[in-house]
């Protein structure tokens, strides 16, 4: 009689699966992100900073955007 193995895929060859069938939705590869990226960033950063008193540099939420303007050293990342 044969025997049959159920062989457990190992963790590498689960995670090469998986981003094998991702790969297809990532975009092409670039060497510099495109101004109105840039831009789109930077708007989405004010936002968080303006509307929800947060730091994604700081990675945290102030209580008031005094405790941010006092504890946050800037906003961009080199600042931080």
């Amino acid at each position: 009689m044969a025997e049959t193995t159920n062989k457990q895929p190992s963790d590498e060859e689960e995670e090469e699966d998986y981003m094998g069938d991702l790969s297809q939705f990532l975009p092409p590869e670039t060497t510099a992100p495109s101004k109105s990226s840039v831009k789109d960033l930077q708007d989405i950063l004010i936002k968080l900073r303006e509307e929800y008193q947060y730091c994604l540099f700081c990675g945290c939420q102030y209580e008031s955007m005094e405790a941010l303007l006092s504890n946050c050293p800037g906003t961009n990342e080199d600042d931080h």
